[in-house]
């Protein structure tokens, strides 16, 4: 018999909500209030049936029923012993227990596709989507989204797709501000743990291959040997990269129209590019645990990258005039090193009190060189420009935290944090070069090299009222000072400082302890992108008003925004949760890219200008089937979607969407286990809405809707090795987008056409 009324019942709910009608904060919080009241109410009316069979859960240990035993003690006789399994529930359910919002995200489900790639896994998240490469939650991208690596902001120059999911132990998804974290989280924060816990010797060896579209596409092995030798434990992670992706077949189409709509210029235009890499890392730990029962610990991030590119496109210009260089090549070579560590120390004081001190290095070294040709129609070449670029970025990181258990049920700390960062990029351009098919002799040399320190201080209290009720209270100040120069740049002084208070609350339903509600009032900000203060200017060969220059702007400033979370849990046996989470956020000093002419070329310049709102609709839900139907079979069930809605004041509506918002994306799964092998298959359903989004009173953008299908299938031959195959892109949906501008002299629309491919992974995995 099914038991899931209540909470379908809630999911139907919450999806008639309707959200993008409420135009103003009092909207949206009277949104939220009527919200939390029917929740409420639908607790106390139409869960009492579902819960009555249903154990208190305890976070030190459960009693777990299995549907067979059920059978099993019904038919005993009376002097039988009846057999009750009890497990341990060893790790801590954060996500439960903490008064601040978290997800978990374990090991388990990272490797579950026996993906390579991090934005793979992270696209499959509640909360989280990946656009173009972009990882972002409530579908607003980078700045809004703030992406930790161990509970600290990545180092510059550090790039994710470079982490290895082997290398990961768990993803954690705040939804909400922490004072503990760094407030530049409007939209959310997703924190990268790096593998660290270390029990017992440990080897491990995984080889897998890769294939995109007819072509085998590459390798991928890494190796783990850890182990522990009375109070000393160490892990050395290693892992290997070498692929090759290619697109042969990308089109574009530019039309033009004056202002009477008559067609002046139609060009095509047909790319293939070729790209190969080659990448090693390794995140080596080390870990001390002296008499003192203080922890002394040392971990790393290494990596070395190398990769080439080549790239060919041909215009075909049907009317109009013809375009001098029908075919450019854009030939592209990279290599690129860094080295990130981080030592800690954790001292037990009296009283359980703790301090824990963390100190870190990071260097980051680029070298580049790329190479432009344009050619006529005979393929003789026009202009030829050579472009060698060499970048360095070091810096020092350090933090404190100090945990003071002063009052009964007060969990009390308070830390700062101070980093700093020095970036240098020489860059030289030579030979010819061509701006709006004028062809002219390049020789220049540009540097540029900034500084950045960064200042936090913050306290927090997570307060325990009573079994029901607990309060979290958090105080954050931060202060970012940057200071530039260049050889052909004005010197660049910024400086920004904020203070966020953090207010969350878990309340637990009376009689109820499996369901339980949120709320979180925080203030935020999206701190300024140092590239957009100072860089050199950026020179597009065919400048249009959707091909612009681009700018730098010195005196940008934080967007600061106010907003508030309300989520609902429920929680089951067997680790089965429903939830819904609404959100609302009120952003000043909106940073818009202004599209302007001049000396007779368009250029795009960053501007702060106007305010916004988003808000949106969360669900999620998972369980296995074998808790609501006795004889199901052994399917695991999960299931995430989220509703974004925003607009900007200064931007005319409608579609005046902040940040190319995601407005909607849902992902469905199942997990198959037959009893009878060793054998897990399963599969995933992604849908990504995108829609027209309207940039400014002049630019217009469009994204086709995209559907992607993955499935798995994991063979275990015994405890220790096993066989994963893994499929995504099944669909094979062709990507479509197009910019527009328009204005009294007429439009200009350029499409994009990016046909995709089926990827296949095999994994081999082995630990002796």
């Amino acid at each position: 018999m099914l038991k899931i009324s209540f909470p379908v019942s809630l999911m139907v709910s919450a999806l008639a909500l309707a959200f993008p009608s409420v135009s103003s904060a009092q909207g949206s919080a009277d949104l939220a209030a009527n919200f939390a009241a029917n929740t409420l109410e639908n607790t106390a009316q139409s869960t009492q049936k579902s819960l009555d069979t249903q154990k208190k859960e305890l976070p030190k240990a459960t009693a777990v029923v299995t549907p067979a035993q059920t059978t099993a003690q019904t038919k005993a006789t009376d002097n039988q012993t009846q057999k009750v399994q009890v497990k341990g529930n060893r790790e801590y359910d954060a996500r439960r227990f903490d008064t601040a919002s978290k997800i978990v995200v374990t090991q388990e489900e990272i490797a579950r596709f026996g993906d390579t790639e991090i934005t793979d896994v992270l696209k499959r998240l509640p909360s989280v989507s990946v656009v173009g490469g972009a990882i972002r939650m409530r579908g607003l991208g980078a700045g809004y989204t703030q992406v930790l690596l161990n509970g600290e902001p990545s180092p510059p120059g550090f790039s994710i797709e470079s982490l290895a999911p082997d290398l990961i132990e768990r993803i954690e998804i705040v939804r909400s501000a922490s004072a503990e974290f760094s407030a530049q989280a409007v939209a959310g924060t997703i924190n990268i743990i790096l593998k660290r816990s270390i029990s017992m010797t440990q080897r491990q060896f995984k080889l897998g291959y890769f294939q995109r579209g007819d072509l085998p596409s590459g390798l991928y092995s890494s190796f783990q040997l850890s182990d522990k030798v009375e109070q000393f434990s160490y892990s050395v992670p290693l892992n290997l990269n070498v692929g090759r992706f290619n697109n042969p077949d990308n089109q574009s189409l530019t039309r033009k129209t004056d202002s009477q709509g008559e067609l002046t210029q139609l060009r095509t235009n047909s790319s293939a590019n070729d790209n190969r890499n080659r990448s090693v890392s390794s995140a080596p730990r080390l870990n001390w645990t002296l008499d003192n029962e203080d922890i002394l610990s040392f971990n790393a991030f290494i990596n070395f990258n190398e990769n080439e590119g080549s790239n060919r496109g041909k215009t075909n210009s049907l009317a109009g005039v013809a375009y001098r260089f029908p075919t450019e090549d854009y030939d592209t070579t990279n290599e690129s090193q860094s080295w990130n560590n981080n030592f800690s120390w954790t001292h037990k004081l009296g009283d359980s009190a703790k301090l824990e001190l963390r100190a870190g290095t990071h260097y980051w070294h680029s070298k580049s060189t790329g190479r432009s040709v344009g050619r006529d129609v005979n393929e003789t070449a026009l202009f030829d420009r050579h472009v060698d670029t060499e970048s360095f970025n070091r810096g020092w990181t350090h933090s404190g935290k100090y945990n003071a258990p002063f009052i009964e049920d007060h969990t009390i700390s308070a830390g700062w944090e101070l980093a700093s960062r020095w970036q240098s990029s020489n860059n030289l351009t030579r030979g010819t070069t061509a701006m709006n098919e004028v062809i002219s002799p390049i020789n220049l040399q540009e540097d540029v090299e900034f500084k950045i320190a960064r200042t936090s201080l913050y306290a927090q209290d997570e307060w325990t009222l009573d079994k029901q009720l607990s309060v979290y209270l958090g105080l954050r100040w931060e202060s970012i000072t940057m200071d530039g120069r260049g050889n052909s740049l004005d010197n660049v002084h910024n400086r920004s400082a904020v203070l966020s208070p953090i207010f969350q609350t878990l309340y637990k339903i009376p009689d109820h302890p499996n369901q339980q509600i949120r709320f979180a009032l925080s203030r935020t900000y999206k701190g300024v992108n140092s590239w957009d203060l100072v860089h050199r200017r950026y020179y597009s060969t065919n400048n249009s008003a959707t091909s612009p220059d681009g700018l730098a702007n010195p005196n940008l400033q934080p967007e600061l925004a106010t907003g508030f979370d309300l989520g609902y849990e429920h929680f089951v046996d067997g680790g089965g949760v429903f939830s819904a989470n609404f959100f609302l956020r009120r952003i000043s000093g909106i940073t818009l890219n202004r599209l302007f002419q001049q000396d007779n070329l368009w250029v795009s310049m960053p501007v702060n200008g106007g305010h916004a709102q988003t808000k949106g609709l969360e669900l999620e839900a998972k369980f296995p089937m074998r808790l609501w139907m006795e004889h199901a079979p052994a399917l695991d069930f999960r299931m995430n979607a989220a509703m974004n809605h925003s607009t900007i004041d200064t931007v005319p509506g409608p579609n005046n969407r902040l940040d190319s918002q995601v407005p909607v994306r849902a992902n469905v799964g199942l997990d198959y286990k037959p009893d009878a092998l060793p054998l897990t298959v399963g599969a995933g359903f992604a849908f990504q809405n995108a829609g027209l989004v309207r940039i400014s009173a002049n630019q217009v953008n469009y994204g086709r809707v995209n559907r992607s299908l993955e499935t798995y299938a994991l063979w275990k031959f015994d405890t220790m090795s096993n066989l994963r195959l893994s499929m995504n892109n099944v669909i094979r949906q062709t990507a479509y987008s197009e910019s527009e501008y328009t204005d009294e002299q007429g439009s200009t629309l350029r499409q994009n056409y990016n046909p995709s491919k089926l990827n296949v992974r095999l994994n081999y995995e082995m630990r002796f």
